[in-house]
């Protein structure tokens, strides 16, 4: 497989895939959490419910799409607080990883990808990349209630 080619297929994979899985994510948690059936109508209740002046600018600048990019959910599911107590790194502890790190490791990827000056990966990064979003994509099948290895395979 040519640089350019392994290239475009992690993005794809990271823009598309991880995208999908974490809107799956989100919406269920709003569901669960709020009276709210869609994230759209939680962005809305966030901004009129929230006393804190940085919140709401943040989330006013939301865009008002149905189908949000993985910034801006990364954003809905932080600012929203919708990950559990556990789901956050607690005191520092590097060595395991949470929900919360996995969403922020998929936005850094795809920065990396989205910012770089040269469209190729190597096969060894391009490698690294995929094992990485497998093991994301079996903790959200485990989160979104998705029938085993069903993201991973895709």
């Amino acid at each position: 497989m040519k640089d350019r080619t392994r290239f475009a297929k992690c993005f794809v994979i990271i823009v598309e895939e991880c995208q999908s899985w974490i809107q799956v994510f989100a919406h269920n948690r709003v569901k669960a959490r709020s009276n709210c059936t869609s994230l759209l109508q939680f962005i809305t209740s966030k901004i009129n419910l929230s006393s804190e002046p940085m919140i709401k600018a943040i989330l006013t600048k939301t865009p008002t799409s149905p189908d949000f990019d993985i910034t801006v959910l990364r954003l809905i599911i932080f600012v929203g607080n919708l990950l559990n107590h556990h789901e956050y790194r607690q005191n520092g502890n590097v060595k395991r990883q949470t929900l919360g790190d996995f969403v922020q490791r998929i936005c850094e990827i795809r920065n990396n990808l989205m910012h770089t000056t040269r469209a190729v990966l190597e096969k060894p990064e391009y490698d690294g990349y995929l094992a990485e979003i497998r093991d994301i994509a079996k903790l959200f099948e485990i989160e979104n209630n998705i029938a085993t290895n069903y993201y991973v395979k895709r």
